[in-house]
């Protein structure tokens, strides 16, 4: 579930648990079995190369613009694999911040309720 970093470092950008994210814009992507391939606007490829990394990334495009927080991505990820919430959290975390170095993954914004306001 990595990016792998050319200089082996860990992420620059930080998320917290209860922190929503999302997928700024609507990038052009390709998933061929358990990889997503992501076509940014400068021809930049990004490679995701395994089953965690593709339910990860299906699970924030569902999310939309609210994003899901890092917390409940790896709840996703229990329910889905052989792994505790707690033990795919900092993993989870750590994803993020890759992706948000490569400007796939953003902090999203909560929209603000519309209607139901008195006149």
């Amino acid at each position: 579930m990595r990016i792998d970093r050319k200089d082996g470092q860990m992420p620059q950008v930080t998320f917290s648990p209860d922190e929503p994210v999302h997928i700024p814009g609507r990038p052009l992507f390709r998933v061929v079995g358990d990889e997503v391939f992501i076509l940014m606007p400068d021809s930049r490829v990004h490679w995701l190369r395994n089953a965690t990394a593709r339910t990860l990334w299906e699970r924030l495009l569902e999310s939309g613009s609210d994003g899901a927080t890092p917390r409940a991505l790896a709840e996703h990820l229990a329910r889905l694999f052989t792994v505790t919430a707690d033990s795919a959290l900092p993993d989870v975390l750590t994803f993020l911040g890759q992706l948000a170095e490569r400007q796939l993954v953003a902090r999203a914004t909560p929209s603000a309720p519309t209607g139901g306001g008195a006149d």
